[in-house]
């Protein structure tokens, strides 16, 4: 995006924060995360208006709106991408079904950037959630990967390279090894399959999940465990997932509803580059780095002033599960009435996945 946009190309952003993307910005709608329905229901009713019919949502468009649609409607090639603050976002149904008919009117391409590295491949094999007598958490940190701490009413068998990932929440920990010493096969978004081999070998008596798993599968006489190397689990699995070019067309059967403001402050939650994953937490040369500072309670000078806070205060932020203690920080790239605190971290995932906050100085 940024090679095409130094070209021909014009970006246009519909976002909470106005991060600098490093490259040129055509137009753009900032606003806080319950809004967003709305703005991209604006950018719809301005194609609607350019192309003709009706948009999912009625809205009355910005100039900024009008703007970003008449350039996707003169563009000749041409892409809606979501990414994962929409997918994730409180109203994603909606904000998807905005997106489809913003992209079909256009004759754009509709794309998905997910969080999750094997996203795709988890939904191509059928992966779920589901209600069972034992939970199974596989390399999942549940304080810091869920949006929202978990609640466990069984037993809780934890797969995990890191002792100090699980051990407040699982029953019985499975030693593995992490991504870097197991092998394993990744599903792109365009459905392309990439294999990886480990790059080291396992620390100490650690075995690679599979392993782990062919055991435990075989010890419960469970069916489909029959495989001896990693290229013939991967072979079974592929097989499973038969041609993917039809599943990977984003289209969803999915209806835009009107959503609802939050009148309060409201969170603005991102996830730092080195707090993504167990393995980046743990790295001492990456969280020395500035990217991985401390999470601070970021909040446009507007609002800070609203709320007679000045900067580097020391806030107790609270949602309704619990609250935390933070400095405040004056940003304006924050929308107005909005504040960013990072999740993925421990210092604010007592939060919880909350948008209404309250702060007062500490």
């Amino acid at each position: 995006l940024r090679a095409a946009s130094k070209r021909v190309a014009h970006i246009t952003v519909v976002h909470a924060s106005d991060d600098d993307l490093l490259m040129p910005v055509k137009a753009k709608i900032i606003t806080k995360p319950s809004a967003l329905v709305d703005a991209l229901a604006q950018v719809a009713c301005a194609v609607a208006s350019i192309k003709g019919g009706s948009a999912p949502l009625a809205a009355t468009p910005s100039n900024t709106a009008l703007a970003i649609a008449q350039s996707l409607c003169s563009g000749e090639k041409k892409v809606v991408l979501m990414g994962q603050f929409a997918l994730t976002h409180a109203d994603a149904s909606s904000l998807v079904a905005l997106a489809q008919f913003i992209a079909t009117q256009t004759g754009a391409t509709l794309g998905s950037l997910v969080q999750e590295a094997n996203a795709v491949g988890a939904y191509a094999l059928g992966l779920q959630s589901i209600a069972a007598p034992v939970n199974l958490l596989y390399n999942v940190e549940a304080a810091l990967d869920c949006s929202a701490m978990p609640v466990f009413a069984s037993k809780v068998v934890a797969f995990t390279a890191f002792r100090s990932a699980v051990e407040a929440q699982a029953d019985v920990m499975l030693p593995i090894t992490p991504t870097t010493e197991a092998g394993g096969t990744f599903i792109s978004l365009e459905g392309r399959t990439q294999s990886m081999n480990p790059s080291v070998k396992p620390l100490g008596d650690a075995k690679p999940g599979w392993k782990v798993l062919k055991v435990l599968g075989h010890s419960l006489a469970v069916s489909g465990f029959d495989y001896e190397t990693l290229e013939q689990a991967k072979a079974q699995a592929l097989a499973a997932v038969g041609d993917l070019s039809a599943k990977l067309n984003n289209a969803a059967q999915v209806t835009a509803k009107p959503a609802a403001i939050i009148t309060g402050l409201e969170r603005v939650a991102d996830i730092p580059a080195y707090a993504s994953d167990a393995i980046v937490r743990r790295a001492p040369s990456l969280q020395l780095t500035a990217e991985a500072a401390g999470p601070t309670a970021k909040m446009h000078s507007t609002t800070m002033a609203s709320l007679g806070l000045q900067d580097r205060q020391t806030l107790k932020v609270s949602s309704i599960i619990s609250s935390v203690h933070l400095l405040a920080e004056q940003d304006d790239s924050v929308p107005a009435q909005a504040i960013r605190i990072s999740s993925a971290k421990q210092e604010t995932a007592a939060l919880g996945n909350g948008l209404a906050l309250t702060v007062e100085v500490a």
